[in-house]
């Protein structure tokens, strides 16, 4: 058995199997599926979606709505936390732009970028420097799960899903993240183990956030996990307001039933952000 999950999916992942011993763990009951990989995407900006306005908005407790006390899990290729933008040298401490992290391809708590993709993302989430994200002022945990060619698994995906709604590993997920983003996909659809995982953490109140995909105009292109059930799957507009040519677009179909997708478009090209270090 090479990785067992329990939290946001009831299952585990098995290396080198043979085709008899596939065929008779699927009479004892079990559903089987292929460990798919998925590519890193990116669709997302500041005052196209008007978060400016957003940030002139208090929460119950008096507080600007710019992201404080929010955590955002960025499930990517890492982070350059090193970068000025996102605090510089800090990492790990509760005063950090980035908290906590993992990274799943080396085994290690140092989840630093060695592609870019990751940087980029978490700036935009949340970069609180000489230009700002979305919420400037939320924390975020940085999980590398893709690797230096922007690709990686199902099975380390869903691992750090779990890592997200339990930081401390101790069962107790009232530690859970607020927010998981996923600028990634592949192969799968509404069941697939992967959707599942997000389903089920969106079930435990996390509100996860998904790349339609790159693969348009063509329709039914949507990847998973964008095309899960409970996901806020978000598609690409440009500058100009108009879909991008090549977000991905729904409808997703499965089962003789069907999901309109996506949820939400956002400002997914030219987008102006942070440089990780080579």
């Amino acid at each position: 058995m090479k990785k067992e999950f329990s939290i946001s999916f009831n299952g585990f992942t098995i290396a080198n199997i043979t085709p008899v011993q596939l065929e008779r763990i699927k009479k004892e009951g079990y559903e089987i599926w292929p460990n798919f990989k998925v590519k890193a995407l990116l669709e997302e900006s500041i005052s196209l979606i008007n978060a400016n306005k957003v940030w002139e908005l208090k929460d119950d407790q008096n507080r600007y709505l710019k992201g404080e006390g929010i955590k955002i899990a960025i499930l990517d290729t890492g982070v350059d936390y090193r970068h000025p933008d996102l605090r510089g040298d800090c990492f790990g401490q509760p005063e950090c732009k980035v908290v906590g992290g993992y990274d799943v391809m080396n085994k290690d708590d140092d989840p630093i970028d060695d592609q870019g993709h990751g940087t980029h993302v978490v700036f935009i989430a949340a970069g609180n420097g000489s230009l700002k994200g979305v919420a400037p002022e939320a924390k975020t945990f940085a999980y590398k799960v893709l690797n230096e060619d922007g690709s990686g698994n199902y099975d380390d995906i869903i691992e750090v899903i779990e890592r997200a709604l339990d930081p401390n590993g101790d069962r107790d997920i009232s530690d859970r993240v607020d927010v998981i983003n996923l600028s990634l996909g592949g192969i799968g659809d509404q069941d697939d183990p992967l959707s599942q995982a997000v389903d089920n953490a969106v079930e435990a109140s996390v509100v996860v956030v998904v790349a339609a995909g790159n693969s348009g105009p063509d329709y039914e292109t949507i990847f998973s996990p964008g095309v899960a059930r409970k996901a806020i799957t978000v598609g690409a507009i440009t500058k100009s307001k108009v879909i991008a040519s090549f977000s991905s677009r729904g409808s997703v179909i499965w089962k003789n039933q069907a999901l309109i997708k996506p949820d939400v478009v956002a400002p997914g090209k030219d987008i102006c952000a942070v440089q990780f270090k080579v």
